[in-house]
């Protein structure tokens, strides 16, 4: 009896169910702001994916926009249609590689993936107001490096290492980003030195077959652009959404829905961007 009043045993100050109240609002507060969280990882998905289109995108339709094959609204319903495609068909291998940068428990995971992406977007649009070089890519390893490190120290990032012959983790995506420019560049410079002195003999008959290799390779620019670029918003939504930061191998990791939207972003976006890019 405390001032004239029975408290059932267990419930009063101190008791069991008092502790057991406490940790049920301490679990409700946890709970909200792991849906905050995911609800920012989320938008930050969308956000890389709209910023990916307006600055890798264009990649996919430049030869056609300064060709003037066509208009300008044309190229761009071509480009959309194709970066769709390829979200639809991708698989998960570069989802699952985004994602696994990061080794941090379940409950803070949509806040580190929120914060690496939107370190991300922040990061391109600056040094793209600067008139920097710069890859949005390289700005989400580096933001979710950050972000994993910021939660669990040096073993929440993967640093990565060497699986037999084959760089993986931090390390290996940016060996990749460094590497990628140059066989390019290399594999452009032979074709070149082999394409340009042929093209000298054609006639003017020829010009129809090779506007429709543009437009061929175009598509399939687009196609790869949505396979690999997209992957990397998608697999951050899945996680996202799912509060796994181990995505199901092929396409089932990532909800056919979510694939549409960053896909649709990604072409989109570089559309509303006009020709300029």
């Amino acid at each position: 009896v405390r001032r004239g009043r029975t408290v059932a045993a267990g419930t009063g100050w101190g008791g069991p169910g008092s502790n057991a109240g406490l940790a049920g609002r301490a679990g409700s507060r946890g709970a909200r702001r792991v849906g905050r969280a995911r609800v920012w990882a989320v938008a930050g998905a969308l956000a890389l994916a709209a910023l990916l289109g307006t600055s890798d995108a264009p990649n996919a339709v430049a030869a056609l926009v300064s060709g003037r094959t066509r208009s300008f609204r044309g190229v761009a319903a071509w480009s959309l249609g194709w970066h769709v495609l390829g979200g639809l068909v991708a698989g998960t291998v570069v989802a699952r590689t985004t994602v696994g940068l990061v080794h941090v428990p379940p409950h803070v995971l949509a806040a580190v993936l929120a914060a690496g992406c939107w370190s991300a977007v922040v990061f391109t649009w600056w040094t793209v107001r600067l008139g920097m070089p710069t890859s949005a890519s390289v700005g989400l390893v580096g933001g979710l490096a950050g972000a994993g490190l910021a939660a669990r120290g040096w073993h929440g990032v993967d640093w990565g290492g060497f699986e037999g012959l084959r760089l993986v983790g931090v390390l290996g995506v940016l060996a990749g980003i460094l590497l990628a420019p140059l066989l390019a560049g290399g594999a452009a410079l032979v074709l070149e030195r082999v394409v340009h002195p042929l093209s000298l003999r054609l006639r003017r008959g020829a010009a129809r077959p090779i506007r429709a290799g543009v437009w061929i390779a175009s598509a399939a620019v687009a196609v790869a652009d949505g396979t690999n670029d997209g992957q990397k918003a998608m697999g951050v939504l899945a996680a996202s959404l799912s509060g796994a930061a181990v995505l199901q191998p092929g396409g089932g990791g990532v909800p056919r829905p979510g694939r549409i939207a960053c896909a649709a972003l990604l072409g989109g976006c570089r559309g509303a961007r006009g020709p300029q890019i």
